[in-house]
């Protein structure tokens, strides 16, 4: 079990990343809490961070790539019941954010993080880039590929 001194920090920093309107944040905080607190005593606060992260977009979005499940998961013990969530990953599994980006250009990260961590549209990153939908469809795709690439090897 981990001390609430090592996760709470890492629990609120990631509840104010990915809180929004509508959401309650005390209950991301909880997320994160029943996320983290279970933990093993030998993971580094690197993976804590990861899996608090992994657990809140869970709640926040569900699972968007699963046929079949695109309801939002609204509540702790919905959440807590899916039995993938019931036992933390293998580490080799965990792939924090930084680490997979960390190779590409500012532009590129910028799009990867506004596109797939943000949740913005195509249409969204376009035009925040001042750019047409193309370009920026065509810039996801390729930097995703990169990404796949990178972590495939």
């Amino acid at each position: 079990m981990q001390p609430d001194s090592k996760i709470l920090p890492i629990i609120h920093k990631w509840a104010r990343i990915l809180w929004r309107p509508g959401e309650d944040y005390d209950e991301l905080v909880a997320i994160g809490y029943c996320a983290a607190k279970p933990l093993a005593s030998n993971k580094t606060d690197n993976q804590i961070a990861s899996w608090v992260k992994w657990m809140i977009t869970w709640h926040i979005r569900g699972d968007e790539h699963r046929k079949g499940y695109q309801d939002q998961v609204k509540n702790i013990s919905s959440l807590i019941a899916i039995k993938e969530l019931a036992t933390y990953p293998p580490d080799a599994a965990i792939i924090d954010i930084q680490e997979a980006i960390r190779d590409l250009n500012k532009e590129e990260a910028e799009i990867i993080y506004m596109r797939y961590w943000r949740g913005m549209t195509i249409a969204e990153v376009a035009k925040h880039f001042d750019k047409t939908f193309k370009w920026a469809r065509y810039h996801c795709d390729r930097i995703l590929g990169l990404l796949r690439n990178r972590l495939l090897e």
